[in-house]
Formats: C-alpha cells, structure tokens, sequence
C-alpha cells in the first residue's frame, strides 16, 4: 500500500521489520515484512511454530509474545498491543482473523504500561489454537499481525486511533513503525519436503483482500537464490521435524542443519541441509485468478480465491538443497500490500 502522510509513523514506539533494524519508516523497497523477530510463540514447538491438538473439540494453549520498543527520548505511557492471527495467504488484514483468536475482533487490546526510552517491554497473549488451525491451508500456515500504541508526555501524536476498529484497516508494515507481521505455522513447518527423482511440486495458498474497497494489482512468485537462508528459514526448518542440528550434543554451537534422522551418521554420511542457487527450471502460479510468474488480479473486499504455486526442479538437484520462494500482492500502483516465503527442501 502507498505510504502517505497519513500511513507513515516512524517510533519512538515500533516492532523490528527484521533482527537488526530500527523505527525509521517508510522500509523501501518494501520487501522480507513477515519475519518480525518482536511477535513469536511462546509455549509452542519453538517460537515459530504453535502446538495444536490432534483431535478435534480440544485446545492447546499456546503464548504469542510481542516486544515493543521505545527509541524515542522520552518515556511512553500507556503502551497497549493488539494481535490477529490470519489465514496465511497474502492479502491479510485484522477482518482475517481466525476464531481460535479472537477472528476479526484479535486478541487484547494488552496492557504493557510505560516504556521508559531506549528500552522495551512484552506482553503474551493467549492462543487457544485448535485442530482446526493444525489442517488449515492446508499445513496449519498462518500470519500474526500486531499493532502497538500508547502516549507520550507531551500528547504529541505518537497515540495511534482504534476507531474505526482495525477490523476495517490495512496494516501497514513498511509504513508504520506500529504494525508488526510474521507468518508461523500451527504444528508443522511452511515447508514442503521434495523426494529426489520428484521434479514436481504444488503448494496451495489463499489470495485476499486486506482492503475495505475493490482492489486490482499483480500478484508474482520469484525464487530467492541468494541471502534468503537464514535464522527465520532455518527456524521454519527445524519447527516441522523434518531436518535437525547435527550432533546437538557433541556440538554445543550447532553449526550444521541436515535431513531428519542423519545425525546419528557420522558427517562423512550426513546430508548437509542448505539454502540453493541453483535455478528452478518452472516456477508459476495457478489457480481462480490466472496462471503465470505474474498474474493479474481484481478482488472485491470479501473476496479470497485459491491459487497454487508450481515448481518444477533440474533433475541433477541433490538432497539437503532449499529452494526458497516468495509470493508477492502489489497494488496497482507497485506497491507491496502482502506477502509470503515458501520453502521446498529436497530428500532422498
């Protein structure tokens, strides 16, 4: 969404976009916004992945804890968090929200009180995560967003409103210091395991609406060769089962991922799990909107039309290999409104 004088609030008070940055907005290019490292799960498999039950009718409780910030000079009063979670997908705004949390409604407003300058404060909201949410898209994928706000002394605009409720507003990652999103899965990871000798793979996803009008814009998928494996990706990894740390106890710094069930071998015989340059021979989309790498669209504010993502791989791809895929919603003007990383990690 086009950041304007209205959309752009850059702190004191903010979530990180990524480990390592600060409240200055706009973040151009508008990029990586669903790795917020300040919103994670408590209480869960790890702080990326929330336990569900395996049947029906019951509940887990999982904690999603979200830091606030404070860079600014002076101490903010009365800092309050709010969270949704959402049916992963791109297209995600707070009328998105699931039942388990809240639905559109969210979970909080939580008070954290005062946050004195240049430190931060937390708060854990609880998710009654359910079974539903374990088989939801259908690998129990889903988007946190959050929103903080609170005053300042000197009543100099740092309050954000809640009317109109966020129910009918955007959040604005790369525009408002404020707003905060990370895609987590319920019970497994948001990755896919290809067998070596499959050079062929679907992942289903949900395109939305975060807006309160008719919106058109350009949905792509582009492959990340370079700088997209990282804690996040290795993270989403670990969380499913599906790969390990090497020797966890004989390696207190666990410097090496590899494929589920290998660290045991010695490492003459592990596989070494890693992200991948090599270039997919077909990567697209398909579905109610069109087929292509990018695909026009026209969506009414309700709307939410399943697509897929298809990849196809070069059949001298190896085991242990990453490939590491983003979905992009963009305005028609550009501009980035959503988004989501995929990942695809080849077995024997």
């Amino acid at each position: 969404m086009t950041c304007n004088e209205g959309t752009v609030k850059s702190g004191p008070i903010y979530l990180r976009r990524l480990v390592g940055e600060n409240e200055k907005r706009p973040i151009e290019p508008c990029t990586d916004f669903w790795r917020c490292p300040d919103i994670e799960i408590q209480g869960g498999i790890d702080a990326g992945t929330a336990k569900a039950p395996s049947t029906a009718g019951t509940t887990i409780d999982n904690y999603i804890q979200v830091t606030v910030r404070n860079a600014g000079t002076k101490t903010i009063e009365n800092v309050e968090v709010q969270v949704w979670v959402c049916d992963y997908g791109v297209g995600i705004g707070p009328k998105g929200g699931i039942p388990s949390a809240g639905g559109p409604a969210g979970l909080g407003p939580r008070l954290l009180g005062d946050i004195a300058s240049g430190a931060s404060a937390s708060a854990k909201l609880r998710w009654r995560v359910t079974h539903d949410d374990a088989i939801r898209n259908p690998d129990g994928h889903h988007c946190i967003i959050a929103n903080a706000y609170g005053t300042a002394p000197d009543d100099n605009g740092l309050e954000i409103s809640v009317t109109p409720p966020f129910t009918k507003d955007v959040i604005f990652i790369c525009c408002d210091s404020h707003h905060g999103w990370r895609n987590i899965n319920a019970k497994v990871a948001s990755g896919m395991l290809i067998a070596q000798g499959e050079g062929e793979f679907v992942f289903p996803l949900l395109v939305g609406n975060p807006t309160v009008n008719d919106l058109e814009g350009i949905l792509t998928v582009t492959q990340v060769q370079q700088g997209g494996f990282g804690p996040t990706e290795r993270e989403h990894l670990l969380s499913g089962g599906h790969v390990e740390w090497t020797h966890p106890d004989q390696d207190p710094k666990c410097t090496r991922l590899v494929l589920g069930g290998d660290a045991d071998l010695p490492p003459d015989q592990q596989v070494i799990v890693s992200g991948t340059d090599r270039p997919m021979l077909d990567l697209g989309l398909d579905g109610d909107l069109g087929s292509g790498s990018e695909v026009k669209f026209a969506l009414r504010p309700d709307d939410v039309m399943p697509m897929r993502v298809l990849g196809r791989f070069d059949p001298k791809t190896q085991p242990g290999e990453v490939f590491i895929f983003d979905v992009v919603q963009r305005d028609s003007n550009g501009e980035v409104l959503s988004g989501a990383r995929m990942l695809a990690t080849v077995v024997r």
